[in-house]
């Protein structure tokens, strides 16, 4: 990630980090279902461009999505694209907020 950043500032381009993960009623972090996370991880290959990274960033508990070489106009409206397929998809097993 941090070289992803270096790499934005020399060339003019941004990036942007979707973090995607579950809690539960006490706002606590808690596991993805092996099968949510399935689903959840192939909807981000299908969606994202081959620039963009997708992995864990806390193992089993956050999904990370780094949108790599974006223009300054696509920066919102990227984030905001995936996420609403995400929301589309996965509308009952997540609620989204956006944690600008």
């Amino acid at each position: 990630v941090q070289r992803e950043f270096r790499r934005s500032e020399r060339s003019g381009h941004f990036c942007r980090v979707l973090l995607i993960y579950r809690t539960n009623t006490q706002g606590h972090g808690v596991p993805l279902s092996v099968e949510l996370a399935d689903k959840t991880i192939s909807l981000l290959f299908h969606s994202c461009r081959d620039t963009d990274y997708i992995g864990w960033y806390r193992q089993g508990r956050i999904l990370g999505v780094l949108l790599t070489t974006l223009q300054r106009e696509s920066v919102v409206d990227g984030c905001q694209t995936l996420q609403a397929r995400l929301a589309d998809r996965l509308r009952d097993a997540f609620t989204f907020t956006d944690a600008r």
